[in-house]
């Protein structure tokens, strides 16, 4: 399949910081109902723990049942009440920086930080 009409299925977390003031505009509260007040720094801090969590799982089905929980629990976006779940998507419907990362991972692969416009992310590709 050419990359231009791949689609992957992922699932998505997401820590945004009101540094960014893109979000701050456009999003204000988390999903969650709180103010954000963490730093970019902090942010960062949590999706790397979240992240050595999700790599401790010993299988791909255990991982993302965990990715799921942590999103309902932990994502910042509106995705979390999904498990993180964005559904399918080609390339052209995400900020770059998420594409790129989402494109280059195997399925069942879990990326590196991601900073986007949006905030810090990690991604797990599924399909």
């Amino acid at each position: 399949m050419s990359g231009q009409s791949q689609q992957l299925k992922i699932r998505s977390m997401l820590r945004r910081s009101p540094e960014k003031l893109y979000i701050q505009t456009l999003h204000g509260p988390s999903i969650h109902g709180e103010v954000i007040t963490r730093t970019i720094e902090e942010a960062t801090y949590q999706v790397k723990e979240f992240r050595k969590t999700l790599e401790a799982k010993a299988t791909p089905k255990e991982r993302q049942a965990e990715f799921e929980r942590l999103a309902r629990k932990e994502s910042d976006c509106g995705s979390a009440r999904e498990g993180g779940s964005l559904g399918k998507f080609g390339r052209g419907q995400m900020q770059k920086p998420f594409e790129d990362a989402a494109f280059a991972l195997e399925v069942n692969e879990l990326s590196h930080v991601v900073n986007t416009d949006s905030g810090v992310h990690i991604i797990l590709r599924l399909e």
